[in-house]
């Protein structure tokens, strides 16, 4: 009966061990998956981030485009405005030189 009464203890010992082998997998378990769950969270949050930086280098980027063009729009505006100031300039010029000779001559 004590043999009996040993392998009874021994048997629940086994099984007690068993269940904190269990118990202590499933807390690994929960931990590597809060783990993950927490680096996948991390993973986009820096993901938003570039994109987010990524769309207003873009904006900026376009910006500056739009403001080069317009730049580009008004220089050669002017460079036509003062091409045509200059030809009527020129005609104005040469009116008055002709008058003046013609006067003269």
């Amino acid at each position: 009966e004590a043999k009996e009464k040993a392998v009874n203890e021994h048997f629940k010992l086994q099984i007690q061990d068993l269940r904190n082998q269990q118990e202590a997998n499933q807390r690994q378990e929960d931990e590597l998956n809060k783990f993950k769950a927490e680096a996948t969270l991390e993973m986009a949050k820096l993901v938003a981030k570039y994109v987010e930086e990524e769309l207003l280098d873009n904006e900026d980027s376009e910006e500056g485009t739009e403001n080069v063009e317009a730049l580009e729009r008004s220089k050669a505006f002017d460079s036509s405005s003062s091409t045509a100031l200059m030809s009527v300039s020129e005609l104005y010029d040469t009116i008055l030189w002709s008058v003046a000779t013609s006067q003269l001559g």
